[in-house]
């Protein structure tokens, strides 16, 4: 991931199929498990760092503002305490 920079869209989508493949899982104490919950997290932060970095979301915006294509990011906060 620090290679390169990577879109908020692909960061997005690279941690819902992680998130998946955790939900998936059978055994959660494995080391392999908590590599991958470790690399979901990091995703995810990652995420709402460029939300943050893009403004995306300004504080006078209402729901009605924001562009259907970004709408899947509002919830994004909440995808860190679901895996």
């Amino acid at each position: 991931m620090a290679d390169s920079p990577k879109s908020l869209r692909s960061l997005f989508t690279s941690g819902i199929a992680q998130r998946k493949a955790l939900e998936l899982a059978i055994g959660t104490s494995s080391t392999e498990y908590q590599e991958n919950l470790q690399a979901a997290i990091t995703t995810f932060e990652a995420c709402q760092r460029l939300v943050g970095q893009a403004s995306l979301f300004s504080r006078n915006e209402t729901v009605h503002d924001i562009a259907s294509g970004d709408l899947e990011c509002v919830p994004q906060p909440l995808n860190k305490p679901q895996i």
